[in-house]
Order: C-alpha cells, then structure tokens, then sequence
C-alpha cells in the first residue's frame, strides 16, 4: 500500500479543470522576466486545459531595456504580447549544429495581436543596431496593418513597398540611400518572381547583404509557404521551395514563423 501511495503525483489546478472536464482554460503569463507593470491583455483568450499545465522556460533575455517605459506601462504591448516577442528574442540567441540561427514560431490565434507582435521583435533588433528585416505575408495590402502595428508602437522604421520599390529607386550605382535600411516587405509570389536584374530572390538576398544578414525573418500567414517536401523539389509548391532556399541564404537570420493555423495546415 506505501508503494502505491509513492506513485501518486499531486494534481495542480489545471489538472483538476481538465478533471472536472473543463477542455479550454483562461490564459496566464508565466515567464515575462524582468518586465513589471505590464497591461493584461484586453481580450478573453483561452488556451487548452493540456497546454495550461507546461511550463514556459524561464527568460534571461533584457528586452526590458530596448522599449521606452511608456511603451509597456500604458499597455501599447500587452503581458501576453510582451510575453511572445520575449521567447521569440530569447530563442534567436540560441545557435544550432550547424551554425544556423533558432527559429521561433508564433501561433497565437486570431485577434491576439501577431502584427503587434512582429513589431515589437522588428524593433528590439532595431535599436540593437539590426537596421534590415525582411516581412513577408499573403497580400501586398497587408503592407498597410505592418506600418499601422509600428506606428501604434511609436515607431517610424520605413516600410519599404517590396522589390518593386527597389526597382523604381534603384540607380546606376546600387540603390538609393533611404533604401539602405528598413523593413523590406514582400508577399509570397513577388519572391518566386523574377525582375529586371534576375530572380526577386537574389534581389531581396543582394539587399541583405548575404549570409551575413541577422536580421529579422519573418514569414506571416506562414501557412502560405506550405508543402516543402525534403529532396523533392519538383513536388515541392515553388512558393515553399522559395522560402526554404531563402532561409539557407540567409543561415543567420532572426526567423519568425507566424499563423493562426498552423497545426491544422
């Protein structure tokens, strides 16, 4: 009987709502660091009963110090927002085997602020001296809600309006120098296209300055580059064969992997 008694694990809250046949929990911030003062987030979101019960790794990344105390304390980026773009910081420092940097993938639903989100990672590599990221999404419209998520954070970082402004601004001897840095934002068909001066990939690599780009990667509505299928590029989709040659160009680049669907698609 003492044998069995040592085999029971104690069953924490979140345990005992899923006991109680509670599926979906009200979301908590766990791992927010050094940062206080924070607004809870506006909106109700919940999270499964399953996923409740991890715990987030503890965070050591000093994000607290690239926003201005306004930025937090009047709540322009929630606990819960605050609490995303610091994993996502955190785990660009990690780099792997084979001397590629660690991705991050943001899955957030619907409505819980991504594009609020991506900005704030943008700019905590901004004022780290990181003055080049790449924004790709589904739509060139989307260029439009990218500039509104950094203004409402304070934030004026040019959005440059894809390859196409590249091309219009370009001069005999490179691109002009307001182009030098910024935002680059593009949608998904632009990169599998091809310009004037060759492939808008090469383009859009060329800008970076090549695999020495650290950067932000970031590929919103991520789901779009989807059915990538290892030494079959043939049967690949061009739009996800793009994305991956992209990445392998860009060995340290700052990826973020952005979509509400992206364990469904």
């Amino acid at each position: 009987m003492a044998d069995q008694e040592e085999q029971i694990n104690p069953i924490n809250n979140d345990d005992h709502a899923a006991e109680n046949g509670k599926v979906f929990l009200p979301y908590r911030c766990h791992a927010l660091g050094d940062i206080t003062n924070c607004k809870k987030h506006p909106g109700n979101v919940v999270e499964a009963a399953s996923l409740a019960a991890q715990i987030l790794p503890p965070t050591n990344y000093p994000l607290k110090e690239a926003f201005p105390p306004d930025l937090i304390q009047q709540g322009k980026l929630s606990d819960l927002q605050l609490e995303g773009i610091l994993h996502a910081c955190q785990r660009h420092q990690i780099m792997l085997s084979d001397d590629t940097r660690a991705g991050f993938y943001l899955g957030d639903a619907a409505g819980v602020g991504k594009g609020r989100q991506i900005a704030g990672i943008i700019i905590n590599n901004y004022v780290r001296g990181r003055r080049k990221h790449l924004w790709f999404s589904a739509s060139r419209d989307l260029r439009l809600d990218a500039e509104r998520d950094l203004k409402d954070l304070n934030c004026s970082i040019r959005i440059i309006d894809g390859c196409q402004e590249l091309d219009r601004e370009s001069k005999v001897g490179g691109i002009s120098t307001k182009l030098s840095e910024g935002v680059l934002f593009n949608t998904y068909r632009t990169s599998i296209l091809s310009g004037k001066r060759g492939s808008r990939l090469e383009q859009i690599v060329d800008w970076c300055g090549g695999e020495t780009f650290n950067g932000c990667l970031i590929f919103d509505e991520c789901h779009k580059a989807k059915q990538f299928i290892p030494g079959n590029i043939s049967a690949s989709t061009k739009t996800a064969a793009t994305a991956v040659a992209l990445q392998r160009k860009l060995p340290k680049a700052r990826v973020v992997y952005c979509s509400a669907t992206g364990v469904t698609n």
